[in-house]
């Protein structure tokens, strides 16, 4: 009897250090991916011309149409819905790159004496707004994935007694990517960015300014 007691025992502690070597080996962490942060650069390509005189621009704040104004990657996927990326995000909001990205290439088109953002206290003739209308990377066609991006702008002149329109328009860019990935959709809206800005100064250009 006490032969089986002390066999029973020794069972005992086999099946104790295994199942303790077993869970030493056995992780409980589960693995998620890991977040991203991108920015939106839309450099104005060539050598700037000498600025204008006078004349100063104010670029405020863009809006954004509130379906994109998160910092998560929207993608389309259907006629009617949306998706967006928990793990790939806008290292800001949409609206604060956007207006950006417009303030430094019109500082580097030499169309205005200075352009400054809404913070300066520079008097400025002029003030653009925008309003980002729309921003996704369209999935529907699998084979023929896009980047969607559409701005309103409003030129005023902002004279003290009445701010006067001297220019608005909305453009639209669509841009195919070169992949399905996140950083192919972020490269396409920047590209996307330089189509829209570049028609916008050709437009400006027609002023009389």
């Amino acid at each position: 009897m006490r032969a089986k007691r002390e066999l029973g025992a020794s069972w005992c502690c086999a099946l104790l250090a295994m199942l303790a070597l077993t869970a030493g080996c056995v992780s409980l962490k589960k693995s998620y991916p890991q977040k991203r942060y991108y920015l939106l650069h839309a450099a104005r390509p060539g050598q700037a011309p000498p600025a204008a005189d006078g004349a100063a621009l104010k670029v405020r704040r863009f809006g954004v149409s509130p379906a994109f104004a998160g910092r998560e990657l929207v993608y389309r996927t259907g006629e009617l819905t949306y998706e967006s990326d928990f793990y790939n995000q806008f290292f800001s909001t949409p609206g604060h790159l956007v207006t950006e990205g417009a303030r430094r290439w019109l500082a580097a088109s030499g169309l205005f004496g200075h352009v400054v953002d809404s913070t300066s206290r520079l008097e400025a003739r002029y003030v653009l707004e925008g309003m980002v209308v729309v921003l996704y990377g369209d999935y529907r066609e699998k084979e023929a994935p896009r980047a969607v991006l559409g701005v309103q702008f409003l030129l005023l002149d902002d004279a003290p007694s009445a701010p006067e329109v001297v220019f608005q328009r909305e453009y639209s860019a669509k841009q195919p990517l070169k992949g399905t990935s996140a950083d192919a959709l972020v490269e396409g809206w920047a590209e996307a960015l330089r189509s829209v800005l570049e028609a916008l100064e050709k437009d400006l250009r027609q002023l009389d300014l």
